[in-house]
Order: structure tokens, then C-alpha cells, then sequence
């Protein structure tokens, strides 16, 4: 079990590379493990674990037709399923590996930075527009 350690986060990884059964179920036993030890450290601290944010993501190898996929995993009393995506230090990374979700949602903040520039421009004078210009069109 390899694990990320963050101020406020905590990611445990695994991988089970050979996608049998068995070695699937070993996998989901040591990761449940390791977050139920990571919740009692935790409790046993005075720290709260937010379960709402608590979520994992299986990356499967192309083609992934006969690689055995994970359906839940259990935390306690609670059961967590597979997401698409989710984000890891502002990068939203998605199943495929493919950044898809990432770069929607880079292009989309910056149409918005791109609008709010647009609404205080009448109030710049021409130097500042013509560089503001410049350095979002390159031109």
C-alpha cells in the first residue's frame, strides 16, 4: 500500500496488476483496511473524517473487457462506488486518464476570468486594454 499525504488528505493507492479475482479482493480487504486504520487514527485524535469527500477512482487497463472492475468499497457502515472523476490538487482526473473533465472545466473558468475583465474595461484606460489584449491574444 503506497499512500499520498497532504495538510488536510490523505490518498492511499494500490494496484492489483495481474485484474484476477483473487487478487481483486486482496486489494479492495487491504485498501478497506487501510482506511478503516486511517478513520480510527483519526477518531482516536479528534479529527473528523468528511465522508462526503471520500471517493476513489479505479484506472483499468485498455481494453478493459475481462479486467475485473470494483464495484464498492466499505468504510464502516458505509459503501463507496466507483466515480468518473474527481479532483486531486485542482486537476480533475477522470477514469481514462484522459484530462477530458480538466480541460472543460480550465476553459470554462477562464471564459469567466476573460467575462469579468470584459465588465471592468470601460473603466481601464487604453495602455491597460491594449496590453490585457496582448496577453490573452498574443497579438
Amino acid at each position: 500500500m503506497k499512500f499520498h499525504l497532504y495538510a488536510d488528505d490523505t490518498q492511499p493507492y494500490l494496484s492489483y496488476g495481474d485484474c484476477s479475482p483473487v487478487s481483486k479482493s486482496a486489494a479492495i480487504a487491504k485498501m478497506e483496511a487501510c482506511i478503516n486504520q486511517i478513520k480510527s487514527w483519526m477518531l482516536l485524535n479528534m479529527l473528523k473524517v468528511n465522508d462526503r469527500k471520500t471517493d476513489f477512482l479505479q484506472f483499468l487497463p485498455k481494453p478493459h473487457d475481462n479486467a475485473p472492475s470494483i464495484s464498492t468499497i466499505s468504510i464502516g457502515s458505509d459503501s463507496i462506488t466507483p466515480g468518473l472523476s474527481t479532483k486531486n490538487l485542482e486537476v480533475v482526473l477522470d477514469n481514462d486518464l484522459s484530462l477530458s473533465e480538466h480541460i472543460a472545466a480550465t476553459g470554462k473558468a477562464a471564459n469567466f476570468q476573460l467575462y469579468r475583465l470584459s465588465c471592468i474595461q470601460h473603466y481601464l484606460s487604453i495602455m491597460p486594454n491594449k496590453c490585457l489584449y496582448v496577453c490573452v491574444y498574443g497579438k
